[in-house]
């Protein structure tokens, strides 16, 4: 061999291995999902979620809060301090996302800052050595008739300066699809937003995406790339209180609702 060709072939393989080419990926990782501060009941769940974590017989690499943290109380700070002291137990990473509850329309500003305050910033990538998280509050925001906050753009933005190699993971507080309650079928997002929606995720190597917020299990395709839809920590709507835990191992994705 070559002087040129072994220099090559010894590039390639330590790059690969940087970047995970030939590394085996195997993760866990936790979603909670709609914990609805507000109720005392709720934050004893919380609790509760958080001592079952800690116990898992094998390592978790973070836990993701999907959104609905409060239930539209971002701006009580003794309610937040009660609960951060839970989240604080955790022996993990913690990440968190707002939904709909935590920045409420009309109060974007004011909300924004408060949530940041106490949980840090929600749209923002983490890449680690074999994987990308990206957190996004995925809510359109209007006022006076005009958007004053666009998810998409802000996605856009978040996955096209990731390294291309990465597999990435995007969690939000909603799903995109159409919703089924009330034994009646209500309409998701646009055709148009959908795919433009599924066009950012599909050319920056999204392997999933992670929503809460309909308060039950789901599963839907975004085109080849699944979105899995958490239950909720609250017991809205008589839900018996969970969280997922999710197994990633090269390229694909198991989970386990856990109940508590």
């Amino acid at each position: 061999m070559n002087n040129v060709l072994r220099f090559l072939l010894l590039f390639l393989i330590t790059f690969g291995l940087k970047l995970g080419f030939t590394e085996h990926t195997d993760f866990y990782f936790v979603q909670i999902t709609d914990t609805h501060w507000g109720d005392p009941a709720n934050l004893e769940r919380t609790s509760d979620a958080i001592k079952a974590i800690n116990k898992l017989p094998f390592s978790i690499e973070f836990v993701i809060h999907t959104g609905d943290v409060t239930s539209n109380e971002t701006d009580n700070p003794q309610l937040l301090n009660s609960g951060m002291a839970i989240m604080k137990t955790c022996k993990y990473p913690v990440y968190y996302i707002p939904g709909n509850n935590d920045i409420r329309e009309g109060h974007f500003k004011k909300d924004s800052a408060a949530f940041t305050s106490y949980f840090g910033n929600f749209n923002r990538r983490i890449d680690k050595q074999k994987y990308s998280i990206i957190l996004l509050y995925n809510l359109e925001i209007t006022a006076k008739g005009s958007c004053i906050y666009e998810p998409l753009g802000v996605l856009d933005s978040l996955l096209k300066t990731k390294p291309s190699i990465l597999p990435a993971f995007v969690f939000q507080h909603c799903p995109t699809t159409v919703d089924f309650y009330s034994n009646a079928i209500h309409p998701g997002w646009s055709a148009e937003k959908l795919m433009k929606f599924q066009n950012i995720c599909e050319n920056n190597n999204v392997k999933a995406v992670f929503t809460g917020h309909f308060h039950r299990d789901g599963f839907h395709m975004i085109g080849a790339i699944p979105l899995f839809i958490a239950p909720p920590i609250s017991k809205a709507f008589g839900r018996q209180p969970s969280f997922r835990v999710y197994h990633y191992e090269n390229g694909k994705i198991h989970y386990t609702s856990v109940y508590f």
